[in-house]
């Protein structure tokens, strides 16, 4: 196996602090020792544990193989290091089996990129102030987003249904809005960006793009909360209201 020379780097976010990991492409990486400490694991079989984890129904963009081999001074050996996609996964997989500091982690990350908080870390500031200006709007459509899936929970809990497939109750919702907002159904849309189920399409769309979407759902939100309309016709009034042409979700 390889080893590759890497730089370090603290990367903060929320209560956390990571120590970054990046090769000399600029390729970024988490060491599997410093995410052993930070979900509170030991160490000895972690790099077993995370490697199962990772393999394991993986819907990783590029799937998982094998751990890459990364020597700094964080360590006197080289260690197994994984991609930040594969941190953020990792993560949802340890918080879906119940360990909490996974799930703390998770929490902090909400509203940020972790590409966007290393490359600021390793002093990479082309675009800084655009970068952070849309870290800023993307904030926004997570917030609204969470605020938007709880009350179409309030909604479905007061008005059972029995779904014809799942994740209905969510999915024709979201469906409604892209589709009036960019012309494509979410699924669509992974296509065209090239992404894997895991990703999150709104990662990876424009500024503009993440304005609109966080209007529509903030003005869902409170059709469903304050005028007891249903979740579709709630996304239905909002983009009414807005009256926003279809456009490129890229911009």
């Amino acid at each position: 196996m390889t080893i590759l020379a890497a730089k370090t780097e603290k990367v903060p976010f929320g209560f956390f602090v990571i120590d970054g990991l990046m090769d000399e492409q600029g390729n970024y990486y988490v060491g599997v020792p410093q995410i052993a400490t930070l979900v509170s694991l030991s160490n000895a079989h972690a790099s077993r544990d995370f490697k199962a984890l990772l393999l394991k129904d993986s819907s990783l963009t590029k799937p998982f193989s094998d751990y890459v081999k990364l020597k700094s001074d964080l360590n006197s050996q080289p260690v197994n290091a994984i991609t930040l996609h594969q941190f953020e996964f990792l993560l949802a997989k340890l918080d879906r089996k119940g360990n909490v500091k996974a799930q703390e982690l998770r929490d902090s990350l909400v509203g940020l990129s972790l590409h966007q908080l290393f490359s600021d870390a390793f002093d990479k500031k082309f675009e800084k102030e655009e970068r952070q200006d849309w870290l800023r709007k993307r904030a926004f459509t997570k917030e609204t987003f969470w605020f938007m899936t709880a009350a179409i929970d309030k909604y479905y809990q007061a008005h059972p249904r029995v779904e014809k497939y799942k994740g209905q109750n969510y999915s024709e919702v979201f469906d409604c809005l892209n589709k009036a907002l960019f012309g494509l159904k979410s699924k669509d849309i992974k296509q065209c960006l090239g992404i894997g189920q895991s990703q999150l399409n709104r990662d990876h769309f424009g500024r503009e793009s993440l304005i609109k979407i966080e209007m529509v759902q903030r003005i869902a939100e409170a059709q469903m909360a304050y005028h007891t309309k249903t979740p579709l016709e709630a996304v239905k009034t909002a983009i009414n209201m807005m009256n926003y042409q279809v456009s490129d979700f890229k911009e």
